[in-house]
């Protein structure tokens, strides 16, 4: 009971005395400071080609202030930016805004991240302020750098291999022909044993274009559910592209579904980057709560339905028609 008496006695002063006199030393000490503060920082300054670098832009303003970041896009001076997000703290009247960056280039040398703009203002004024963050100079190696020389271990040419023999290719091509055969006979009773035509899976594309179609019908910009539709219409292309190309694209970030994209042969150049400016600006309004105008909006609609244009399978029956 004495211990339980002793503990409230110190809570009620620390509630009446310590936390009044807390806060009239935070204005005190306001008074003598700028209204906002911004820097910036970097994880590491040296890096080796295609090594990830965290930036981070940190703004200190009063709890009164509005701060608007920079909106980069996909590409700060010669950075890609792989991901990103946004922190904030308060405390004793004043605010702490982080917003990081994880950039990635593939550009050797002395390679410089831009200054940046940021916009502030006093919730009750109409003039945006602004300020203007140091330049980063980060050193990016080669990877021949790091390893040295590359040596190279040629093998000797190999024994020449023997073609099959004449009796040997007759006997294939047998074995296929009765694999044929007995593959379409099994076609042709299990068709009369279900009674209907044989349900072959839909073209990818032909599912995409009914969802699409389906998204714009939903009227969610209008209703101001902006987040709602570019999280749909993400979903729509990452299940196309899966289909299509047997990507794990639903259980992949953002960065790692990019990284596996570069590395599928079957797209082109032109529809890589196109890829990555709609997962770009869907990632904004998803998770940088970026509202839209309603040409970006459109603009995303017809990024999603061009990568299917683009990329779509082509059907024999179609082509021949």
């Amino acid at each position: 009971m004495r211990k339980l008496s002793t503990k409230l006695l110190f809570s009620i002063v620390t509630l009446v005395f310590v936390w009044p006199m807390a806060l009239v030393l935070a204005q005190v000490l306001d008074k003598g400071r700028e209204p906002v503060g911004v820097r910036v920082s970097v994880d590491k300054k040296s890096v080796t080609i295609g090594d990830k670098i965290r930036y981070e832009i940190t703004v200190r303003a009063l709890k009164n202030i509005e701060v608007q970041f920079p909106d980069f896009g996909a590409i700060v001076g010669d950075f890609a930016i792989k991901d990103f997000g946004f922190q904030k703290q308060s405390s004793f009247g004043r605010q702490t805004l982080r917003q990081w960056y994880v950039l990635d280039t593939y550009v050797t040398g002395k390679v410089t991240i831009p200054k940046a703009i940021i916009k502030y203002k006093a919730k009750a004024d109409t003039e945006w302020s602004q300020k203007e963050t140091e330049e980063v100079e980060i050193e990016v190696r080669s990877v021949l750098d790091k390893a040295g020389s590359i040596e190279v271990d040629i093998a000797d040419i190999e024994n020449p291999v023997p073609l099959p023999s004449k009796k040997s290719r007759i006997a294939l091509w047998l074995a296929l022909i009765v694999l044929t055969g007995l593959l379409g006979i099994t076609l042709v009773l299990m068709k009369k044993k279900i009674g209907a035509p044989l349900a072959f899976p839909r073209p990818a594309h032909e599912i995409a274009y009914e969802q699409l179609e389906a998204l714009e019908k939903k009227d969610f910009i209008r209703q101001g559910r902006s987040k709602e539709y570019f999280v749909e219409i993400s979903d729509i292309i990452r299940r196309y592209l899966e289909n299509r190309f047997s990507l794990r694209a639903p259980e992949m970030t953002t960065e790692e579904f990019l990284s596996s994209a570069q590395a599928a042969s079957r797209l082109s150049i032109e529809q890589k980057l196109l890829l990555r400016e709609f997962l770009t600006s869907c990632d904004l309004v998803k998770f940088a709560k970026y509202l839209p105008v309603s040409d970006e909006v459109a603009a995303a609609f017809e990024r999603a339905k061009k990568l299917v244009d683009q990329t779509k399978e082509e059907l024999q029956g179609a082509a021949a028609s």
